[in-house]
């Protein structure tokens, strides 16, 4: 029972960090993409975001981007090797 305690921990942490990883991910992107608007916005002349709303925009780019991604990995059918290269 105490093993299946320590396993239980483990898998819990190891989750732990992995969300923790994407926040700190998603947060420096967003950081980085607000910088990115603002330089493009000096040359266009749109207007500037600000840190919620690219936080708002990068988090709807993942949810849109990241499962296309995957689905595309997924229906990827790789080339046949052939016997004689």
């Amino acid at each position: 029972m105490t093993y299946l305690r320590i396993i239980a921990w483990d898998v819990i942490f190891a989750l732990l960090k992995r969300i923790i990883n994407w926040f700190v991910i998603l947060l420096i992107t967003a950081w980085a993409g607000m910088h990115v608007w603002a330089l493009v916005s000096r040359l266009t002349d749109f207007p500037t975001v600000s840190y919620f709303a690219c936080l708002i925009a990068i988090i709807g780019l993942w949810l849109v981007v990241f499962p296309l991604i995957i689905l595309a990995h997924k229906l990827y059918q790789p080339p046949e090797r052939d016997l004689f290269s």
